[in-house]
């Protein structure tokens, strides 16, 4: 299965300054931002997977400001929550996935590409 979020999701650093002045609105934030990332790969799918998985993520910045570790760390925990909130994977423990995850570079179209398989 693969799933389009299409743009940008905050990086660990812009996610570290937003708890630091206060956790109430970084918390609220992460929550808004997390329904809405499952509510868009709901509306790509209705399939779910039951067992284990192996999910890729492949970020698509528009250019190299951001260091991939950033843009890794603040991606990963909002797009793994909203597959289990939109319950397209069982839970995002590693007991459940197996994650990979990439940065690449497209100035004309940023975005993140998920692809998720069955796990053998």
């Amino acid at each position: 299965m693969k799933l389009i979020y299409d743009g940008r999701l905050p990086g660990l650093n812009e996610t570290i300054g937003k708890a630091r002045a206060n956790r109430y609105i970084a918390a609220a934030e992460k929550k808004k931002l997390t329904e809405d990332v499952s509510w868009c790969f709901r509306a790509q799918t209705m399939d779910t997977f039951p067992g284990k998985v192996n999910v890729a993520i492949n970020y698509y910045e528009k250019n190299m400001r951001r260091d991939p570790d950033n843009v890794t760390g603040g991606g990963a925990k909002i797009v793994m929550d909203a597959l289990q909130m939109a319950e397209i994977i069982k839970n995002d423990s590693p007991k459940f996935v197996h994650l990979r995850q990439e940065v690449w570079y497209d100035k004309r179209y940023p975005r993140i590409d998920i692809e998720i398989k069955g796990a053998e």
